[in-house]
Formats: structure tokens, sequence, C-alpha cells
């Protein structure tokens, strides 16, 4: 397994009351699958992602990813982690705005010590279709090329899972299918895991398994 949930709890305090978000979750992923994680507004996907990908640390439980637990981590071993283990797509994008589309893909490798950076980073730009893009800023880029300036930075150290959150809901809808079509082909040319937390039903269906978030719990579909 590449991803394990073990009795996974996580709540929130919203001013006297305690908001109950997992429940004792047990879930796990196998290498190389894509999974798709469905829910309503609020049902928690965001924050099942956030777990997963070491952003946030459950209540109680343990979260395995590569075979090791990554609960106790200091912020500094998470992020030599997540650099080389994880990759993450946000639907914001999340670029360094003062950072150029190639500065921005690098910075994973550079946290890893990476010796042949540039030349990952230029085949990186290639298989996104945005070499010629390199030296602009978030500013200068359409939604699509900043997605797939983010696609690039997420799987430029070439990671075991790919944490995507509602990766083409920023996107009109032909901008979001050429996206998407993107993230699927790089993700299976590498033997990278997927997570896809969306709430399309259509996109969910092009992964090999469906979760729904309900209830605190997943649950196959």
């Amino acid at each position: 397994m590449i991803l394990e949930f073990k009795n996974i709890t996580k709540g929130f305090k919203q001013g006297n009351k305690s908001l109950s978000v997992l429940d004792d979750m047990n879930f796990s992923v196998e290498k190389s699958k894509s999974v798709a994680i469905l829910g309503k507004s609020g049902s928690g996907k965001s924050t099942f992602l956030a777990l997963g990908s070491g952003l946030d640390k459950p209540d109680s439980g343990d979260i395995i990813v590569h075979n090791e637990s990554i609960i106790n981590k200091s912020e500094n071993e998470l992020a030599k982690f997540r650099a080389n283990h994880i990759g993450i797509i946000f639907q914001q994008f999340h670029l360094m705005q003062n950072l150029t589309a190639y500065e921005n893909i690098i910075l994973p490798l550079e946290i890893i010590n990476e010796s042949d950076a540039h030349n990952k980073v230029m085949d990186a730009l290639e298989k996104v279709g945005l070499k010629e893009r390199m030296s602009h800023f978030p500013h200068q880029l359409s939604g699509g090329e900043k997605q797939r300036v983010a696609i690039a930075r997420a799987l430029v150290t070439e990671p075991n899972i790919i944490f995507a959150d509602e990766p083409s809901g920023n996107l009109d809808t032909e901008t979001g299918t050429m996206v998407m079509d993107l993230l699927f082909k790089l993700v299976k040319d590498l033997g990278t895991t997927l997570l896809l937390v969306t709430h399309d039903l259509d996109l969910a269906k092009r992964c090999d398994e469906i979760f729904n978030l309900h209830n605190h719990k997943l649950e196959k579909q």
C-alpha cells in the first residue's frame, strides 16, 4: 500500500462546539492506482487530503505514506518527505507570485538538493507544453497554464503519490478537460498513485476506484 489511514479521527472547534469531520476512518490505496474521493461541500474532502499529504495532523490514529508514518515528523522532516514522495495540486494553483514558471517548478527539487534540477524542470515544462512560458510569472499566465505549472511542480520529483484537490474546479469546461487529460496521462506514464478530490462524478469515473465521504467515513462506490 502506498497510503494507509489507520483509525483516523479529526475534528474542529466551532465556538463552544466540537465538529467531527473524520471518525475512526480506515482507508488504503495501492501503488499506481487512481482513486476519486467524492462528497458534498463540507463533508471533509479537503481535510482528508490535508491529512494524507501531511499538511495537517489527525487527533488520533496513524497515517502511513510509502511505508512511513508521517504524523510525528517535524515540519522540516515533512517538507523533505513531501518533496521526495508527495505531490499536491490545488484548485487555486498556489503558485509563488514573485517566481517564474521555471522557478515555481524547481522549488521541490531545491528542497531535496537535486543535482540535475535544471534538466528535470525543462523536461517537466516540455511535458506540460510550457517551455516557451518558462520565464513568465503567474499573472502573465492563463488559468489553464497556471494549473499546468502546478502539475509540473507536483510531478517534477516523480513522487509516489499525487493529491489533487478539485484541480479543474477553477477552469472552464474545455480547459479543465485538457488539464485533466494531461494529469491522467502523466501519472499513468510515471506509475504514480493519484488521489483525486472532486465533486464531479464524470471525472471520478475516470479513476480506478471511487469512494464517497459520508457520515465521517469513506464508503466505496
